[in-house]
């Protein structure tokens, strides 16, 4: 089992409060195809908390769509999680909203979906090479957005414990 050091990957996870160590349970992308950190060794990854009910998140599209255009798919993974949606519903978010990113859902295997923490949606997730979260962004704030996914690619340390109030979790890998 691999242990990797990450925050608030929250909506594909059952948490054990006891030992604040959390489980990474099966997503999938709308597109039918499995998701899974494993997949995507050696690439940063940027994970959009979105909800398709959520205006702000709407008008994050475009954004997200451009940093996806912008950023080689061989070096970083882009997707918009959406941890209550079923996938009828990211599929109608997908026809009225035009993502070109890939949309992850929660498979219906998960008994329970730790917290997502903070007061803001959609909250970018940034992730570097080594699959540690090395900032999250709440809210549509692209330049620091950009800068900081350009520093998790220069090989960005993950935020430290406590950081800015922000709970550092410790992931297991199946």
């Amino acid at each position: 089992m691999k242990k990797i050091l990450f925050t608030l990957v929250a909506a594909f996870m059952t948490a054990s409060a006891a030992a604040q160590s959390v489980q990474v349970a099966q997503a999938m992308q709308l597109d039918g195809m499995p998701f899974s950190f494993k997949m995507h060794q050696g690439k940063a990854m940027v994970i959009v908390y979105m909800s398709a009910s959520c205006p702000a998140c709407h008008d994050a599209v475009p954004f997200i769509n451009k940093l996806y255009k912008d950023y080689s798919q061989d070096e970083v993974y882009i997707a918009g999680a959406f941890p209550k949606e079923s996938p009828q519903e990211l599929a109608s978010f997908k026809t009225k909203f035009y993502p070109s990113f890939p949309l992850l859902y929660k498979t219906q295997k998960l008994q329970a979906i730790a917290p997502l923490r903070t007061n803001a949606l959609p909250t970018f997730v940034i992730i570097n090479k080594k699959h540690r979260t090395t900032a999250r962004v709440a809210g549509l704030k692209k330049d620091e957005i950009r800068a900081e996914l350009d520093k998790a690619l220069a090989g960005a340390a993950p935020e430290a414990p406590g950081e800015s109030g922000k709970q550092v979790l410790d992931i297991k890998i199946h």
